[in-house]
């Protein structure tokens, strides 16, 4: 299973070229993770690993998700394939 959100912030006044995204997935004991990943459109950017109980995980998700929208940034799409 896999779900992944992605954003972008693009303001070219600013220089401000970016992106996020957010992906839900399964470590090899089954337990649940969520993988934080950020950038400068073009780079690699940083990627940061969340291990969560099921029950933190929803708080956590709907803050980066008020946070992104804070920050300006659009929603591109949201991809779910089930592995």
């Amino acid at each position: 299973m896999g779900n992944t959100l992605r954003w972008q912030s693009i303001d070219p006044a600013n220089n401000r070229f970016r992106f996020y995204t957010l992906s839900l997935s399964v470590d090899l004991w089954g337990e649940p993770f969520l993988v934080q990943h950020w950038g400068r459109i073009g780079s690699k950017g940083r990627r940061k690993f969340v291990w969560l109980q099921p029950e933190e995980l929803d708080t956590y998700v709907q803050g980066i998700l008020r946070q992104r929208e804070l920050d300006g940034y659009k929603r591109l799409s949201i991809d779910q394939r089930n592995l």
